[in-house]
C-alpha cells in the first residue's frame, strides 16, 4: 500500500494498526522483502540458555541409559542427581545445579524407578546364542532320556525387607510396625520347565560341600534323570561337584552357561505372600519358604483337597 502511493497513516486507518507497526513492516520489506514480513516464532529458541548441547544432552541420556554410575568408576550405585551433576562436570567440565539437573530430567522424561536386577555374569548376547544353539540340543537329549530340565540358580533371601509402599499424607511417613530381628540366608534352587520349585537355604558361602548335598537331596527327590542347568559360578565346576556328577551320570547331567534366572517367578511369589507379615520371626522363616513352596508347586491345584489327601495318606497320629 506505501509503495502504491498511500501514506502511513492511511494504511493504519484502513487496517486497524498501530502507527509503529505499519512503520516497522516498512522497513523489515525494504531490508528483506516479503520473507522479512514472514511471522517469526516467538519465545526462546530450542536450546536457548542451556548450559549443556543438545549432542551433550543425548550422550549423556546414553550413557545413563546403558550404563550404570559405579560402571563409569562414580562413587554411586544408582542414578542421582548427584551422580549425572558429577558425570556431566567430569565429562564436559559444566557445573549444574541439582535443581536444574531437575529440569533437564522432567524435559528428558526420566523418572526415580526401581531398577531391575542382572547379575554382573550375564552376557545377554551369549545368553541368547546358547538358547538358540545348545539349549535345543539339550532339550530334546532329556526328551530321549525322558529326563527333567531343571534351571538352577542361588539368590539371598530376608526375613524383613521393605515390599511395596504405603500412601500417607504428605510429609507423614508410614510407620511399618515388624519385627527387629534380622536373619539373612542364602538359597539355592532349580525350577522345571514345569515351574516345580526345589530349593535348600544355607548360611555363608557357597562351597562344594553345600552345592553336593543339595544335588543329592535334588536326585532323592525325582523319579527320572535331571539336566541340570547351571551358571558359570566357579563353585559348580570345582573338582569335588565334577567328580560327584560323573559319579552320578545315571541321575544327574549338569551344564554350566550364562547366568539365567528361572527362580525369580518363584521368589515374586514368595514376596508377595511374606508382604502382610511384617517381617518374619527366624524361627518359622523356614517354614514360610516352605510353605511357599508347597503352593507355587500346586498353585493350579484345590490346595484343601490336597492337604486332605496328603494327611490320609500320611497321618499325623
Amino acid at each position: 500500500m506505501v509503495a502504491q502511493g498511500k501514506s502511513q497513516t492511511e494504511v493504519c486507518e484502513l487496517l486497524g494498526v498501530n502507527k509503529n507497526s505499519v512503520s516497522s513492516w516498512k522497513k523489515k520489506h525494504q531490508k528483506d522483502g516479503i520473507k522479512g514480513l514472514k511471522e517469526r516464532p516467538k519465545g526462546k529458541t530450542i536450546g536457548a540458555f542451556r548450559l549443556i548441547s543438545q549432542e551433550q544432552e543425548k550422550q549423556i541420556q546414553k550413557l545413563i541409559t546403558d550404563k550404570m554410575p559405579d560402571q563409569l568408576k562414580l562413587p554411586f550405585a544408582l542414578w542421582t542427581r548427584k551422580a549425572i551433576k558429577e558425570v556431566i562436570e567430569r565429562e564436559y567440565g559444566v557445573k549444574i545445579a541439582l535443581r536444574t539437573i531437575s529440569d533437564y530430567l522432567k524435559r528428558w522424561g526420566y523418572s526415580p524407578q526401581k531398577p531391575m536386577k542382572r547379575a554382573y555374569e550375564q552376557n545377554p548376547k551369549a545368553v541368547e546364542r546358547w538358547l538358540n544353539k545348545d539349549y535345543p540340543a539339550i532339550k530334546a537329549r532329556a526328551k530321549k532320556e525322558k529326563a527333567t530340565i531343571h534351571w538352577g540358580d542361588e539368590i539371598g533371601v530376608k526375613n524383613q525387607s521393605q515390599y511395596g509402599r504405603s500412601y500417607a499424607p504428605k510429609g507423614q511417613t508410614p510407620v511399618l510396625v515388624q519385627t527387629g530381628k534380622r536373619l539373612s540366608l542364602n538359597m539355592i534352587s532349580t525350577v522345571t520347565n514345569q515351574g516345580l520349585i526345589r530349593f535348600k537355604t544355607y548360611s555363608g558361602s557357597m562351597t562344594s560341600e553345600v552345592m553336593i548335598k543339595f544335588l543329592s537331596r535334588l536326585i532323592k527327590s525325582e523319579t527320572q534323570k535331571i539336566y541340570l542347568i547351571l551358571d558359570n559360578l566357579k563353585v559348580h565346576h570345582s573338582k569335588p561337584v565334577k567328580a560327584w556328577v560323573e559319579k552320578h551320570s545315571d541321575n544327574i547331567f549338569a551344564q554350566g552357561t550364562n547366568h539365567i534366572n528361572g527362580i525369580e517367578s518363584f521368589w515374586s511369589y514368595a514376596k508377595k505372600r511374606f508382604e502382610k507379615f511384617h517381617g518374619l520371626k527366624n524361627k518359622t522363616f523356614n517354614l514360610h519358604l516352605k510353605e511357599c513352596e508347597f503352593r507355587f508347586n500346586n498353585r493350579d491345584e484345590h490346595l484343601y483337597l490336597l492337604l486332605l489327601k496328603e494327611f490320609k495318606n500320611n497321618p499325623l497320629f
